[in-house]
């Protein structure tokens, strides 16, 4: 997707809240961090809206402390974890690489800590821009300090060229990918804003819109043809962000984007007139 800048849009009355916003206690959205990076595979399909079937979301701290609907005495949270371990019918499911056991530990630890969450000041809130009229007048850094260089699932190789790169290797074809940063230039690698609920939806030129789940490392996509579920995109297309009542659109185009290889553009310096990675309203 080559743009030349992205116009941030706050829906009235917005607040400009992060991860956490503090206080007494959690509200329905709230959800720490490494838990949300750890079910980043779960919500490819456990997103808001659920895909692919899944009968539910896993993406608030409402959402994974609520009882089972199948097992009342239990947290979903706790059918999570039971789910990833379960060597006849784990999550995600097979052929699907099964979940890593640090993930599996993060969730755990969280349930035996009485479901904690971190006050205002947890990392996973991104930085203020130096500048705030220009927020890619920034200075390059990984904001997590989290880098994913392997094959696995869809946390693999964020910020890289993803459409190009599942051509190149064979992986199932992608009508559209990329990864969502807190700031503007972000290295190779390096895991994107780790949050929930933010969604990249996309409107082809036969007005046809697709809404892809921002996953909780930054990387989203969409299945292209061939594949369950894939669609055709039919160029050129209009594409926004969106997160919690706020908006990043594309603008300033000279020709609307053709190339649903967003990453391809929105490199760490930013190619084809990007400004650098696509960022976080």
């Amino acid at each position: 997707m080559k743009l030349a800048s992205w116009l941030l849009v706050a829906a009235p009355g917005a607040a400009l809240i992060a991860c956490f916003s503090g206080g007494t206690g959690p509200t329905p959205t709230e959800l720490p961090c490494d838990v949300a990076n750890a079910l980043s595979t779960c919500q490819a399909c456990h997103g808001a809206p659920p895909t692919e079937s899944a009968p539910f979301t896993l993406q608030s701290y409402a959402d994974l402390t609520q009882p089972s609907p199948q097992y009342p005495d239990q947290t979903v949270a706790q059918r999570v974890v039971a789910r990833m371990q379960d060597p006849d019918f784990p999550m995600p499911p097979n052929p699907a690489d099964h979940t890593p056991q640090s993930d599996i530990d993060t969730i755990q630890a969280w349930i035996d800590s009485g479901y904690a969450v971190p006050n205002g000041t947890a990392t996973c809130t991104p930085p203020p821009a130096p500048d705030a009229t220009d927020p890619f007048a920034t200075d390059p850094v990984c904001t997590n300090g989290k880098y994913n260089t392997t094959f696995a699932s869809v946390s693999m190789f964020p910020g890289e060229a993803c459409v190009s790169c599942h051509v190149k290797n064979f992986g199932p074809k992608l009508a559209f990918a990329g990864t969502v940063y807190p700031t503007a230039h972000e290295p190779d690698d390096c895991k994107g804003a780790l949050i929930t609920g933010a969604q990249v939806v996309v409107t082809d030129s036969s007005q046809k819109t697709y809404t892809a789940n921002v996953q909780g490392n930054g990387n989203f996509y969409m299945y292209g043809p061939g594949h369950i579920g894939g669609v055709t995109l039919v160029p050129p297309y209009t594409v926004r962000l969106t997160y919690q009542g706020r908006e990043r659109d594309m603008t300033g185009l000279v020709t609307p984007p053709t190339d649903g290889d967003c990453n391809s553009c929105h490199t760490e310096t930013g190619t084809n007139g990007a400004p650098g990675r696509i960022l976080l309203p």
